[in-house]
């Protein structure tokens, strides 16, 4: 069923719908994600663990078999879902945000952080990790530097809050988009005009 994306407006902070976390691999979004659906009480909705869930494979075995533009697909039919969710922490795939219509979907489904995170960063996460379809031991760095800087534009023209992952903790981040999520600040309208990037400091 296809739903018609301009009768759905874009969601008003103040109506604190959801949390939507976006971001590269490594970036720390299954943590954060996790803790914050702990401080808030709000229901854990994992994109690449409900795609799992739902076809019964890992991620790694759906782009070995079907391909990327399969995966994808099954991306933009879950987040099409998600239009109807509330009080959820969303963590998302790092490539959902390439889809257009992903895009469109997440500005109407929550308030979006992006999870900054450096290539080196990235790597000491990750380096032992054997279930990512995009990166093996193997894969070299600059290749890895290429695909994020394709990226950050989009993660960034996106968020509602871009939060440096570098050198901080969990607990850090966690609290600093809570308080974000929770700040008397954001205009009654909650559109782009309270775009804000912060450092976790």
């Amino acid at each position: 069923m296809s739903i018609n994306l301009e009768i759905w407006p874009r969601v008003s902070l103040l109506n604190k719908a959801n949390i939507i976390l976006i971001g590269f691999m490594g970036s720390g979004k299954t943590s954060v994600s996790k803790a914050l659906s702990a401080l808030s009480g709000f229901t854990l909705i994992d994109t690449d663990q409900k795609i799992e869930e739902l076809e019964n494979t890992s991620i790694t075995q759906l782009f070995n078999t079907r391909g990327e533009d399969y995966f994808r697909k099954l991306e933009e039919s879950l987040c099409e879902s998600l239009l109807v969710t509330k009080n959820s922490i969303v963590s998302t795939g790092g490539g959902m945000i390439l889809s257009e219509k992903n895009q469109e979907l997440l500005e109407k489904i929550g308030v979006i952080i992006y999870l900054e995170a450096s290539v080196e960063t990235i790597v000491f996460r990750i380096k032992n990790e054997t279930k990512r379809p995009l990166f093996s031991q193997k894969t070299p760095l600059n290749s890895l530097s290429i695909l994020l800087q394709k990226r950050e534009p989009l993660y960034k023209k996106l968020a509602d809050l871009t939060v440096s992952t570098n050198n901080k903790t969990v607990e850090e981040i966690t609290q600093k988009i809570w308080d974000f999520y929770n700040s008397n600040s954001v205009d009654q309208k909650g559109r782009k005009a309270l775009h804000h990037e912060s450092n976790a400091n």
